[in-house]
């Protein structure tokens, strides 16, 4: 058997992922989730809820009935494991911890949390009902873009809260780049120039994904809506039978988000091998509670 990473095993590595989590699973955080450690197998479905309809006022003087609340069930099938697989040779094994997360951990959470932010995105479908569409150059994702979207979501009825935008690289600069947004009287914080980030605009959360975006029948660029428009379930992972396998296996759950992962740990003779493991699904919410930005 080959000597431990440096004193960091399993149980270490696991610490890594998780501390690496907290950051990348950003873009997740913005939609409805439902995740639990329970195992399932893959292929399984599981049914979440989502609010997909709010009470109106009422006149209290003429009635007190209770007004409306609906709710809806989506079933999530759970039809994808996947995961990132990677192997330390002799010379990894002697790396230390800050080594490991630039070179190792890091690149694999990441890879890993824009696969299943990919696999949301690409449920925005026209045929899913999402129909609403802001034609917009990266050059032109400023302040008052932003404004121009909060308040069409204003007229689909969507609400105040929860509002996040999921943008590319360019159209994320073309924020962080405004005059407006940089400018430390104007929008109380200079993080926009020091840190490359912004909070938020208008009531809206931005957050920049350097994965791939599905282009659908849209050219999508970028998506705005409300945490009720995707829905993403996970669950555990299976373990494999007694005598089937040989290695370790340590199931981890990211306290910010409550994602489940699995890792495993085995020796293949060269190479200490690390899997990351996933089973998730996902599916649409609230079609008209987005809006599809489009390139121009």
């Amino acid at each position: 058997m080959a000597n431990t990473l440096n004193g960091v095993n399993l149980a270490r590595l696991s610490q890594l992922s998780l501390d690496t989590l907290l950051t990348e699973t950003l873009p997740l955080r913005q939609f409805v989730t439902d995740f639990s450690p329970e195992v399932r197998a893959s292929g399984e479905t599981v049914t979440t809820r989502f609010a997909s309809n709010w009470p109106s006022v009422q006149d209290m003087a003429a009635s007190k009935s209770p007004g409306d609340v609906t709710t809806t069930a989506r079933t999530v099938t759970l039809n994808n494991f996947d995961g990132v697989v990677i192997a330390f040779d002799d010379l990894e094994r002697t790396y230390s911890d800050i080594e490991l997360v630039d070179l190792f951990v890091a690149p694999a959470m990441s890879t890993l949390i824009e696969h299943v932010t990919s696999a949301a995105l690409g449920v925005i479908t026209a045929a899913n009902g999402f129909n609403a569409t802001a034609a917009l150059a990266a050059t032109d994702m400023n302040a008052d873009a932003m404004a121009d979207l909060a308040e069409a979501l204003t007229n689909q009825k969507v609400p105040r809260t929860g509002r996040a935008a999921i943008l590319k690289p360019s159209y994320y600069a073309g924020l962080v780049k405004d005059n407006v947004i940089q400018a430390v009287d104007s929008s109380g914080s200079s993080e926009a120039l020091r840190d490359h980030r912004v909070s938020r605009v208008h009531g809206i959360t931005p957050v920049e994904y350097n994965g791939a975006i599905p282009a659908g029948d849209a050219n999508m660029e970028g998506f705005v809506g409300h945490r009720n428009s995707l829905c993403i379930a996970a669950r555990g992972v299976n373990k494999p039978a007694p005598g089937t396998w040989f290695g370790n296996i340590s199931d981890i759950v990211d306290p910010t988000s409550g994602l489940p992962l699995q890792i495993r740990e085995y020796y293949n003779g060269s190479q200490m091998v690390y899997e990351w493991a996933l089973n998730f699904g996902v599916s649409h919410g609230v079609t008209d509670s987005g809006i599809i930005i489009a390139s121009a």
